[in-house]
């Protein structure tokens, strides 16, 4: 994930990365892909009240029954045209896109309202450049600022070795539920969950690997509902390229890794209403490097291709985001020029159709 992934700073820095592309799966069921999808052999992740215990293996059978299916309608066009602009998140009950654009200040970017009906753009604030994307409270119906010194720890390695991974990100992001009651604050070096209401707070250790460095943290997303929370993270701490995908059902307390082999999953964007995640991919192995899409769905880990899916340069940083109702898909449709840079941005959407 925004929050971002370690596609945007590649994309940033310019760092062309090549890795062996693995093929999405289709209307074949996990276990027949090739791709290994056992989680039964791995001890239980945290501990306390973040300790959750692999999901028991699922039937064929249902799996096959449980897999997803999205479908988009045609693309259409939402009236932006100008600097390039990304999308934060869909809000409701306004149904306005949160975005951050370029300033006419060097060096300083607006976050700001789209309305996608009359495409008009009303600015809330003026910051820094940064990579991290601004929050929006539903219950305050206002910007989400908060940043909890008391988590700083979190950004500082105390392995030196953590220096050297592929991917490191020390600044703190938040990944809260929609509600806000409860969120994670994360760093690429550790997590930790705050469930106000409750007063539970505890370390959540889901990236150790047993003899070798934790894998890093890449992104951090909660379910509309509250009910799941997507890990991503790199699958190789000493190289970027393959990534795992980790599952966290907190209202059940159990954990499953989803099956996307040695692809490279660069965001997990929620479908409002459903325990559905829509994913996107690096397929690298294409001459334009575009990411793929595919649905996952998060009780069963049971993964399906977006056959009619739009190709977005580096979505997990320019932002795809459902509506509140899930009725429509927002992406950032950036076209890079021929030297690679981004200077002009548009704004499209397309009808989702969700059996």
């Amino acid at each position: 994930m925004n929050r971002h992934t370690f596609f945007a700073l590649l994309v940033v820095a310019g760092i062309v990365v090549i890795v062996i592309a693995g093929l999405l799966p289709t209307d074949v069921p996990a276990s027949d892909s090739g791709v290994a999808a056992s989680v039964a052999t791995v001890d239980t992740v945290g501990q306390g009240a973040c300790a959750f215990v692999p999901a028991p293996p699922a039937a064929r059978a249902a799996r096959a029954a449980r897999r997803p299916q999205l479908k988009l309608g045609e693309k259409r066009d939402l009236g932006w045209s100008g600097p390039p602009i990304r999308i934060a998140d869909w809000i409701e009950p306004s149904s306005e896109l949160l975005v951050v654009a370029q300033s006419a200040v060097p060096g300083r970017e607006i976050v700001a309202l789209f309305n996608p009906r009359s495409s008009a753009l009303r600015t809330l604030s003026e910051r820094t450049v940064a990579q991290s994307l601004p929050m929006w409270s539903a219950r305050a119906q206002a910007l989400d600022e908060k940043k909890d010194q008391g988590f700083a720890a979190l950004a500082q390695s105390h392995d030196p070795e953590a220096a050297s991974a592929a991917y490191v990100n020390p600044e703190l992001q938040i990944a809260a539920e929609p509600n806000g009651d409860r969120f994670i604050a994360w760093t690429s070096f550790g997590a930790r969950f705050v469930d106000t209401p409750n007063a539970i707070e505890c370390d959540l250790v889901v990236n150790r690997v047993e003899g070798r460095p934790d894998r890093p943290l890449i992104d951090v997303k909660w379910s509309r509902d509250g009910r799941f929370v997507a890990l991503l993270m790199l699958a190789d701490f000493d190289r970027l390229g393959p990534t795992v995908l980790r599952i966290l059902d907190v209202q059940k307390g159990v954990w499953h890794d989803v099956a996307v082999g040695e692809l490279a999953v660069s965001s997990v964007t929620w479908v409002p209403g459903r325990s559905v995640a829509l994913v996107t991919a690096a397929d690298l192995g294409a001459a334009d490097g575009m990411d793929v899409m595919f649905v996952v769905d998060a009780e069963s880990g049971a993964v399906a291709r977006v056959d009619n899916a739009p190709v977005l340069f580096t979505p997990a940083y320019w932002g795809v985001r459902f509506s509140p109702d899930g009725t429509q898909l927002a992406a950032s449709c950036v076209v890079p020029d021929p030297d690679g840079v981004v200077r002009r941005g548009s704004l499209c959407a397309w009808e989702v159709a969700l059996p």
